[in-house]
């Protein structure tokens, strides 16, 4: 390879050399030689781009950061692990492998267990009492219905009875007052008739009236009196439901607590059913084929709680597993993080929050992907022997190629430039002895590079700012920028300056 590397070198030197003596001379020398004229653009025809493998990259702005990179790998936190338990001793059924993916509700394995039963029978015998309590509840309820709508009756008979009483009242009243007339009345005959004035017939008509009134009115007492007796009868018939209404509702009210215990121990049972299966109320009281779900459920399965892939498998197909025993693990692979490690001298540089950028690793497949946002804190560990301290960066996003154990380089950004500036990628920068340069195309001549001795600022580590020569959109060389500085040429041999047409003069402007 270094072979190759310098004979396309040395053919570039030779084409170059070439170049140079064949543009028209500008001064002589003693002997009659025309020099070869200094100037810093280099031929680079399509064959020379060939051989060196250049290529370019465009000038572009971007907001470069002061950036400290340190080592690190993503790593799975705590909290992507989800353990699967039996919650009672049984026979497991598995229905996924190992490192099997899996989504959210994918069948893990199914558990056989003999403890299962007697909490469904415990279920059955609860439901059976909660429903004879609301019976009871129920039948309590109509016979309070009842004895109200009784006392009601009563009590309103009793106020018929009032009001017929009333008018009865006043019919006696008025009968009374017209028997006192008629009574008066058959005096005063009886003394005219005395003494010979009075008519006979009169005073039998008189007392004709007056017997009339007696009589009614001695069947009005007797019907005021019935309405009393009855309003009694009443009375004591209303006070003895009204009696019995106590009691009934101390009754419907020591049956609805019965009720509400009965349902509170059912409920109390379903919950243990809901830790034990998984499934919800909703799941668990769901009726298939005329029958409640928790009643036919012969097997608890399991599913997948989270989407991840099956990372650890500790029991056998039909094998038997204790209360509480691990039947499997799943781990949820899109759930990772970033441990970088930092020196401890840069601990004043470094705070709780900063943005980070997650680096794909160099070379290979990954160097190509794209970086991942993060964001920094401070871990709880560090390593007094080594001098350096953890550093924990939570992924703003993912990428396929973000897996545990996988090394990174992390951009931990320190300070950032508040606007855009020209920037190049680092790459295209080379170091001849005390300068820096790079090679920008140049714009009227597509086989043409320029050697600049470039003016650089912020550096973020990939990227460097270009303070002069270049506008935004020109090429820089990239691929082959080592070989081009290693022919010299565009460079000059004292002091001077090159003007825009890339011819060279010594001395200042």
């Amino acid at each position: 390879m270094k072979s190759r590397i310098t004979m396309a070198v040395a053919a570039l030197a030779l084409t170059l050399v070439s170049a140079c003596t064949s543009e028209p001379e500008t001064t002589t020398t003693g002997g009659g030689e025309a020099p070869i004229k200094v100037t810093n653009r280099i031929d680079i025809p399509e064959s020379v781009r060939n051989n060196l493998g250049i290529t370019f990259v465009k000038v572009e702005r971007r907001k470069l950061a002061q950036t400290l990179r340190v080592p690190g790998v993503f790593e799975t936190p705590p909290e992507a692990f989800s353990e699967q338990r039996a919650p009672l001793a049984g026979r497991v059924t598995r229905h996924v492998s190992q490192y099997q993916s899996v989504e959210v509700g994918t069948p893990l394995f199914g558990l056989d267990a003999p403890e299962w039963r007697r909490v469904q029978q415990e279920m059955v015998d609860a439901d059976a009492h909660m429903h004879v309590a609301d019976a009871q509840v129920g039948v309590r309820t109509s016979v309070v219905e009842e004895a109200t709508k009784e006392s009601e009756l009563l009590l309103s008979r009793v106020k018929a009875i009032d009001d017929v009483s009333g008018v009865s009242l006043e019919l006696t009243t008025e009968i009374e007052q017209a028997a006192d007339i008629w009574k008066t009345r058959v005096a005063d005959l009886e003394k005219l008739l005395a003494s010979g004035v009075g008519k006979v017939g009169e005073l039998v008509e008189a007392k004709s009236q007056w017997a009339d009134l007696k009589a009614k009115l001695v069947e009005a007492r007797q019907r005021r009196a019935e309405l009393a007796l009855q309003r009694k009868e009443f009375e004591v018939e209303a006070a003895r439901v009204v009696n019995s209404l106590t009691r009934l509702n101390q009754e419907l009210k020591a049956a609805s607590v019965d009720a509400k215990a009965a349902r509170e121990v059912f409920d109390g049972k379903l919950s243990l059913a809901v830790a034990l299966t998984g499934l919800t109320v909703a799941e668990l009281k769901k009726e298939q084929n005329g029958v409640e779900t928790w009643r036919g459920l012969s097997r608890i399965e399991f599913g997948a709680p989270v989407a991840g892939i099956v990372s650890e498998i500790l029991t056998t197909q039909g094998g038997w597993v204790e209360q509480g025993g691990l039947v499997l693990a799943l781990q949820d692979t899109k759930s990772v993080r970033v441990r970088a490690r930092a020196l401890q001298a840069d601990l004043t540089r470094l705070s709780a929050g900063l943005d980070a950028l997650i680096l794909p690793p160099t070379g290979g497949v990954l160097a190509n992907e794209q970086t991942i946002e993060g964001v920094t804190s401070f871990s709880l560990t560090a390593d007094a022997d080594e001098r350096v301290i953890d550093l924990i960066v939570k992924l703003k996003s993912m990428k396929q190629w973000a897996r545990p154990g996988v090394a990174v380089q992390v951009e931990i950004t320190i300070a950032s430039s508040d606007a855009s500036v020209l920037a190049i990628p680092n790459s295209c920068v080379v170091s001849d002895e005390l300068q820096r340069i790079f090679f920008r195309r140049d714009p009227n001549d597509p086989n043409k590079v320029i050697r600049i001795n470039g003016e650089f600022g912020i550096s973020d580590g990939r990227w460097i700012e270009v303070k002069r020569d270049v506008i935004e959109g020109d090429e820089v060389v990239l691929g082959g920028v080592y070989e081009l500085k290693l022919t010299g040429s565009g460079k000059t041999t004292g002091a001077g300056h090159f003007h825009a047409d890339g011819t060279f003069h010594e001395g200042k402007h």
